[in-house]
């Protein structure tokens, strides 16, 4: 006769982590794009995206793209009329490839390039508008992660205003209750360092150098960044890398011919822990990474 059976109660899966991506511009958003598509397609992450302009100022850069859409977008009046509605059907089809579940425009003016550190209310936007919609999308969403761009004196000011509004969103909320807040940088092993704009940095420069002098932008201490690495290997002879993810993102953008020439160009995502972020954000952020770093690539049992 056997002896009683003891039933085990069965696991429950994880909940998939819940990330927002902010950023300036469609395309900014190839900045995370190797950890994220991982995120979204090996974890079943959901994934938002709030992007704070139309992005009409890259018109300049347009030269390519103007046979493709039969418009003279290097002409400032004639981008600026057509680009916005251009990009933002570009960026939906770099969100479908990334896995994005919405993607929310605040359709703020994109004014120009700048790297003013002064520029915090650029010609046009609404940035009390701005600071309330990203309050909102963050009580309601209830993330695990807030993704931005690292607010550095030398990137884009627009990118460094992203980052800065989407800080004061997260500082009013209780600590308990914020999501781990990253700030991404791109790192280059053997390539030439692009310290400007869009930086991409040496692999060995601190994601942190050159921060905006803001209470803010801190990081914790006592946590290191942590490393996407778009070179690994997978696929049949190690053949294929997350290169080809960024890749393809970067080509959805073909209004914005410079982007294009950062294909293959970065070759680590690094994410620091803003110091907003609690102890218990630490601990989510590792895990994350963890599992990114480890999990097969494809589909997850959740698609």
């Amino acid at each position: 006769m056997s002896g009683p059976t003891c039933m085990l109660p069965p696991m429950c899966p994880a909940p998939p982590p819940r990330l927002l991506l902010v950023t300036a511009h469609p395309d900014d958003e190839t900045m995370f794009a190797g950890a994220v598509f991982q995120a979204t397609h090996a974890l079943g992450a959901e994934a938002d995206l709030v992007v704070l302009t139309n992005g009409e100022g890259g018109f300049r850069y347009a030269t390519l793209a103007e046979s493709l859409y039969r418009l003279r977008l290097t002409d400032e009046a004639v981008g600026r009329a057509h680009l916005p509605a251009l990009r933002k059907q570009e960026l939906l089809g770099a969100a479908r490839i990334l896995g994005l579940r919405d993607c929310v425009f605040l359709e703020q003016p994109d004014t120009g390039y700048s790297l003013t550190p002064e520029a915090l209310a650029p010609e046009g936007w609404d940035v009390e508008a701005v600071r309330r919609q990203l309050r909102e999308r963050l009580s309601h969403g209830r993330y695990d992660f807030l993704f931005l761009m690292m607010p550095t004196a030398r990137t884009h000011a627009h990118h460094r205003l992203s980052a800065l509004l989407a800080l004061e969103a997260v500082a009013a909320i209780a600590p308990d209750e914020r999501p781990a807040v990253l700030g991404a940088s791109l790192h280059t092993r053997n390539g030439p360092p692009q310290p400007e704009g869009y930086p991409i940095l040496a692999f060995d420069t601190p994601a942190s150098e050159g921060a905006a002098p803001h209470p803010l932008t801190a990081l914790r201490p006592d946590t290191a960044p942590f490393d996407f690495d778009r070179t690994r290997s997978f696929g049949p002879g190690g053949r294929l890398d997350f290169h080809v993810v960024v890749n393809w993102l970067i080509a959805e953008h073909k209004s914005q011919g410079f982007m294009q020439r950062r294909m293959n160009a970065a070759d680590v995502e690094r994410y620091a822990c803003f110091a907003l972020t609690s102890d218990a954000g630490v601990a989510r952020a590792r895990e994350l990474f963890e599992r990114l770093a480890t999990s097969e690539v494809g589909l997850s049992r959740n698609h």
